[in-house]
């Protein structure tokens, strides 16, 4: 890149002078844990695992006896988390300096994300049903309304599964191979209002220590927590948990008092996306059946017609059948 630099001498004539800047790239190494590193080498493990087959059972056993070990410490950590958090939440109100401040910052925070949760259940989900089922998206959504005041007081989308049928099959006569199909899954690995939450906390946080997160930390984050989030279960402030993994993927350092602050929201901010999470699953079924609805009509008929010829051969079968027992008189 060069810059043209006009400079006036002391006899009144001009010089231009030509500055040259050369451009390099440079890599530069990023303290924290490596999620997409842990993320890739974790799924080629397990279709390593899975290809080896019987070989690999002694790995499989022990990765299965770390998870069940992991989720008893789990639960151990959840009878004293209201101890914990408590505690943690009052030493961080005792640290404030300027009260009113952070008081302002953590509403807007918590007004950055409801409007993204809005967004999602009033805009985006709608646009997306219109687009492809080409009916009116709020009259589903007021069908399945039942579903987010289920959720909400939990908060677990799990909890909501039966309703999710309920308001599926009985109030919008959708397909019932599609609700058995969907919605088992949808609460499994069906995240999106988990994710607006860690994205936007990511972010408040990285705001509140004044660091500039760029383009690209913001691209690799977001990867990052589509990943992850899919492994978050249907628990409360299971979300946490992938938070601080994004945040040191995103170099942010998440400290006790950050982590209080949010703390401090999370049984709302818990709730509240819960209920996209739940939406998001019960607005993918009318979306998978239009898709594959000519292939569910040609299986019906595949059924059908299988139905009737299995009743023709029980008729001719019936008709073939020899009377016993019957004397006849001379």
């Amino acid at each position: 890149m060069h810059d043209v630099i006009s400079n006036v001498s002391s006899n009144g004539t001009y010089h231009n002078e030509t500055m040259s800047e050369i451009l390099s790239k440079q890599t530069m190494y990023i303290s924290g844990i490596n999620t997409l590193g842990v993320i890739a080498f974790s799924f080629a493990m397990g279709a390593a695992v899975c290809a080896v087959g019987d070989e690999a059972q002694p790995i499989y056993k022990f990765f299965k006896a770390l998870i069940g070990v992991t989720m008893k410490m789990i639960q151990w950590a959840i009878w004293f988390s209201p101890i914990g958090i408590t505690s943690l939440i009052m030493s961080a109100i005792v640290r404030i300096k300027d009260l009113e401040k952070v008081g302002q910052t953590m509403g807007l925070f918590f007004v950055t994300f409801l409007v993204g949760q809005c967004l999602q259940q009033l805009v985006v989900f709608p646009i997306i049903h219109f687009v492809v089922t080409r009916k009116n998206p709020y009259k589903f959504h007021y069908t399945v309304l039942e579903v987010l005041t289920v959720v909400f007081a939990p908060p677990s989308s799990a909890v909501g599964l039966p309703y999710m049928f309920k308001c599926c099959e009985e109030k919008n006569g959708l397909d019932k191979r599609v609700t058995n199909f969907v919605l088992p899954i949808g609460v499994t690995v069906n995240r999106d209002g988990s994710l607006i939450f860690i994205m936007t906390s990511a972010i408040f946080v990285a705001q509140t220590y004044g660091i500039d997160l760029d383009g690209g930390t913001l691209v690799i984050a977001g990867l990052a927590g589509c990943i992850m989030s899919v492994c978050v279960g249907a628990v409360p402030s299971s979300s946490i948990l992938v938070l601080l993994m994004i945040a040191s993927t995103m170099d942010i350092p998440l400290g006790p008092e950050r982590l209080a602050l949010l703390m401090a929201l999370e049984w709302i901010t818990d709730r509240v996306r819960t209920t996209t999470n739940a939406l998001g699953n019960c607005y993918v079924v009318p979306f998978v059946e239009t898709l594959c609805r000519k292939q569910l009509d040609e299986q019906s008929h595949l059924v059908a017609i299988s139905e009737t010829k299995k009743d023709e051969i029980c008729e001719m079968d019936e008709a073939n059948i020899p009377m016993t027992g019957i004397e006849e008189s001379d």
